[in-house]
């Protein structure tokens, strides 16, 4: 890791400083492939992080990463735990010579909130990211008991 560190801070020292703070996830894809998550989240920052603050999911545009929200970063961990991952094949996040669907980038995002055990959240999103966000909107489950959703395609 030291390596992408270090070339992330030729680039810029505020990017090294970005991936370092950050975490991976393992994820498998519907093909079987696996991928390195690269995300950051706000409840590292343990100056600020207050448990009891929503949760924010912040989604990236094309074609760039979670980088692209650094200025808003310390505003938003004022009112929110944030989480800002990379989506596949963008940022930090391993890359695969394959198509990358809405669909499979939103089944990403559910899995990464399984893993840190968060079922409630907000969204911010931008570009590419509003695509995946509105997958996501489209499987939430609803308060109507009587509503039927039809179950996400594989």
């Amino acid at each position: 890791m030291s390596g992408i560190i270090d070339q992330a801070r030729k680039v810029s020292p505020r990017l090294g400083e970005w991936f370092q703070r950050g975490h991976y996830f393992p994820y498998t894809s519907y093909d079987g492939q696996n991928f390195e998550i690269f995300y950051r989240d706000s409840k590292d920052d343990v100056e600020v992080f207050n448990p009891s603050l929503p949760v924010l999911v912040i989604l990236h545009g094309f074609p760039t990463s979670s980088f692209d929200f650094l200025p808003l970063w310390p505003r938003l961990r004022e009112r929110f735990r944030v989480i800002a991952p990379d989506l596949m094949g963008f940022g930090f996040s391993s890359k695969h010579p394959n198509a990358y669907s809405l669909i499979e980038q939103a089944s990403m995002i559910r899995e990464l909130l399984f893993f840190l055990k968060i079922d409630s959240i907000h969204l911010l999103s931008h570009d590419y990211g509003d695509s995946v966000a509105q997958e996501l909107l489209a499987r939430a489950p609803t308060d109507d008991p009587d509503e039927k959703r039809p179950a996400p395609a594989p």
